[in-house]
């Protein structure tokens, strides 16, 4: 399944393989209750990703919210998330490696570290 740029995809199950296009969107809203993330079997990126989050607060994202699982590596440098059209302070994508397989997600981090050398 191909993504173009300023296309969107949405939603849970399974596909075989999965190209996002530079520019491409990962939409998620709460109201549809999905919680599993899509599996994509392989999958690539042409370059910068946005995740489009509706619904959500950011208690909601204290915990991961899994939107892609793939075995193919996620580079979370190149993804922007926005909640209701915000981006939101502490609001990140995140990957996570779970029984062998990469997970995209979005996280809520509610304050600072700071490391002292």
């Amino acid at each position: 399944m191909s993504i173009a740029a300023g296309a969107a995809i949405a939603g849970t199950g399974a596909v075989s393989s999965l190209e996002l296009a530079g520019n491409a969107v990962v939409s998620r809203a709460k109201a549809d209750g999905w919680v599993t993330a899509l599996q994509a079997d392989s999958l690539s990126t042409g370059g910068t990703l946005t995740v489009e989050l509706t619904g959500y607060t950011v208690g909601d994202l204290e915990a991961v919210l899994p939107l892609i699982r793939t075995p193919s590596t996620v580079d979370v440098s190149q993804v922007t998330v926005t909640v209701d059209g915000q981006t939101l302070p502490g609001v990140r994508a995140v990957a996570r490696v779970d029984q062998g397989q990469n997970v995209l997600g979005v996280k809520y981090f509610s304050g600072t570290l700071i490391s002292v050398f």
